[in-house]
């Protein structure tokens, strides 16, 4: 998979530049878009993703480097471009772009999409310097890591062949989420759609508690983030978060696991020379 998302970002750059918008990284005259190659990557990747074990088996990592490569160039401007040399094949090249960007969230396994997505959520990678100036280029790419987090959670609440997000790694997807409220710790107007993205990581949350159960979330924190690791971010949302969520059973779930996780904070005291080292300063 690492390879083959190198192929679909080497087929942007890789043919003789046909004009000014096609920046040549390597000084040798090439940086144009070879529409073929990029044809043959496309459909190579959505035939991949018809076969339900290769999806099942993808890191987070593998997963990752595809969906950066294929939403980054769907911001590529020379397919945005009224008019150029590649006007008449762009609507057909971001539509393959967003069909494989979504199969790919929607066909890997639930904790690897997850996991990513949050961490793109959190941090989206900068543009290529090919790009040039681009103000709105990280917003952009936030809004659409966000719209496929979503689409997951959705794919996984209607379509789980057991009960929903029985199937994961919890723990997994917690430390995700706790990496994710390291940077995004409250929903606040932040440059970027972070308050989206904020509200999106917050459901994933609620989901798992509603149908993992209580008792299995607060020993998944411990078991995936177990000491000295900072698990205060992933604790505070939950105890500020929980309570008013609208689903009757979320918030009786939640006041529970607010008290229970206050407890491993008390019970942390005892065990933690410097408790500080263990429960860590809250990101407010």
């Amino acid at each position: 998979m690492l390879k083959l998302a190198a192929c679909l970002n080497l087929s942007f750059k890789c043919a003789p530049a046909q004009d000014a918008s096609d920046v040549d990284p390597s000084g040798s005259g090439a940086g144009g878009i070879d529409v073929s190659f990029l044809s043959v990557c496309l459909a190579a990747l959505m035939a991949l993703f018809r076969v339900p074990e290769f999806g099942h088996a993808l890191s987070a990592d593998a997963f990752e480097a595809l969906l950066v490569t294929a939403t980054t160039r769907l911001l590529d401007q020379r397919l945005a471009a009224a008019n150029g040399p590649y006007t008449s094949q762009a609507p057909a090249v971001s539509k393959a772009l967003n069909k494989v960007a979504v199969s790919a969230s929607t066909t890997t396994n639930r904790t690897s999409a997850l996991s990513a997505l949050l961490k793109l959520m959190a941090s989206p990678p900068a543009p290529p310097a090919s790009f040039g100036p681009a103000p709105k280029f990280t917003p952009k790419l936030r809004v659409i890591y966000t719209k496929l987090h979503g689409r997951v959670i959705a794919e996984e609440v209607e379509n789980a062949t057991s009960a929903p997000f029985t199937q994961v790694n919890t723990p997994g997807l917690l430390k995700a989420l706790n990496g994710f409220f390291q940077v995004v710790p409250k929903r606040t107007a932040l440059e970027g759609g972070a308050e989206g993205s904020y509200d999106s990581a917050v459901s994933l949350l609620k989901r798992l508690v509603l149908h993992v159960g209580t008792s299995k979330i607060v020993g998944a924190v411990q078991t995936a983030l177990p000491p000295p690791a900072d698990a205060s971010p992933l604790k505070e949302v939950l105890t500020r978060e929980m309570p008013s969520a609208t689903h009757g059973d979320a918030t009786a779930h939640s006041l529970n696991l607010s008290e229970q996780l206050l407890s491993i904070d008390r019970g942390s005291v005892d065990l933690a020379a410097d408790p500080s080292i263990l429960l860590g300063k809250p990101n407010v």
